[in-house]
């Protein structure tokens, strides 16, 4: 029952707390050198995942999981239209399973999935790619503290913008305080190690080991 802005708010604020203390007991800084990247960055994470978790509520959470699962086919085909990337069999089958879920869609009706949400898990998952890719570039100036707190600020920023625009509660209850933190240290975790393996691996290649989660 909980609106996306509150559970977007919360994880982000849970999260930069738990970052923030990792990265002081660690004796390194959180704030970015390239300010620039990192706001186009914050804002891109905040409202992907906005949309995303506004699509759960339409859809079931296998849907949005298998929609999720574009975000490397997507990245492949944003690789070959800024000519980082030469036409071959992996942008042939991004295309292809591009084509697959966005068929999705078309038969929508039938499925008795909501067409809308459908449309935003897509959004987000075409703003998610785009924010790999700008994660793959902060590895070159950023420490990975700083590369997941901003992340973290994406959601804060967000998600408060939603609250106050929604002018609901902006506070979960107590009983469920255990659920935002176990998410806060999921997104933790995946943040973190996603900046240690994107420093040595391409965009696609680091995201392989979450296709095993779905």
């Amino acid at each position: 029952g909980y609106s996306s802005s509150l559970v977007l708010f919360w994880r982000g604020l849970l999260s930069f707390t738990l970052i923030v203390t990792a990265a002081m007991l660690a004796g390194q800084s959180v704030f970015p050198k390239n300010l620039h990247l990192q706001v186009l960055r914050l804002t891109n994470s905040g409202v992907g995942l906005m949309l995303a978790f506004q699509a759960y509520k339409g859809l079931t959470a296998s849907t949005v999981a298998m929609v999720s699962r574009l975000d490397i086919p997507v990245a492949v085909l944003i690789g070959f239209a800024t000519g980082r990337r030469l036409a071959d069999f992996r942008v042939r089958l991004s295309v292809v399973a591009v084509a697959v879920v966005l068929s999705i869609i078309y038969f929508s009706g039938t499925i008795h999935e909501d067409a809308t949400s459908l449309l935003m898990a897509i959004v987000a998952v075409c703003m998610t790619s785009v924010s790999y890719l700008l994660i793959k570039q902060s590895t070159s100036s950023e420490n990975n503290f700083s590369i997941v707190n901003t992340t973290n600020i994406g959601c804060i920023a967000i998600g408060g913008i939603g609250i106050v625009f929604q002018q609901g509660s902006a506070f979960p209850g107590l009983q469920h305080a255990w659920l935002f933190l176990l998410a806060s240290c999921s997104q933790l975790a995946l943040n973190y190690t996603s900046a240690v393996v994107y420093r040595q691996k391409e965009v696609e290649r680091a995201q392989r080991p979450y296709l095993l989660g779905s």
